[in-house]
């Protein structure tokens, strides 16, 4: 563990780096879309989201999870309203977890962005059964977690590269 003062402040100022992130979070899902590519497949939101943790920290990652999905359907219509709450609480787990593994722990690189994915994912799953519990839909609702794992591989594995790489260089200067 790893002492709070003996953590740098992130290189990225707060706000302004907040709100550029979160236009990135509405840029590349248009961008995606643009060019003819599913953004289920790539995963496009989800890279603002962690890269808001790795250089902001949690509470940035996190505030620019639940932002992202939101926003983005106030511009353009996706993702399709009934999937925002589900996707709003997984977006923000990738922030929320990016930002407290890069910045609290001693983890770096790629098991940061191994560990943020299985929270996401772990929150996604965690939502769909509350939501399933209290308005009663069914382990389909939990099984497109798992199929969206199998149609995001490919986003999957280039935030493992892009992001990994990404968390190393955005890591922390630690003192002492």
């Amino acid at each position: 563990m790893i002492d709070s003062h003996a953590v740098a402040q992130p290189r990225i100022r707060t706000w302004p780096g907040a709100l550029a992130l979160v236009a990135a979070a509405q840029a590349l899902p248009w961008f995606v879309h643009l060019v003819g590519l599913p953004g289920p497949v790539l995963l496009p939101l989800h890279f603002a989201a962690i890269l808001a943790g790795l250089a902001l920290g949690p509470v940035p990652g996190l505030l620019n999870g639940l932002a992202a999905p939101v926003v983005s359907f106030l511009l353009t219509g996706l993702p399709p309203a009934a999937l925002i709450p589900v996707m709003a609480v997984e977006v923000a787990a990738y922030g929320g977890a990016a930002g407290y593994l890069a910045h609290r722990t001693v983890w770096r690189g790629g098991w940061v962005i191994l560990a943020t994915l299985a929270a996401g994912r772990g929150a996604a799953l965690a939502a769909l059964g509350v939501g399933g519990a209290i308005f009663g839909f069914g382990p389909a609702a939990i099984s497109s977690v798992l199929n969206g794992m199998l149609v995001g591989w490919p986003g999957i594995a280039l935030q493992l590269l892009v992001l990994s790489a990404m968390a190393r260089r955005l890591a922390p200067v630690r003192r002492g």
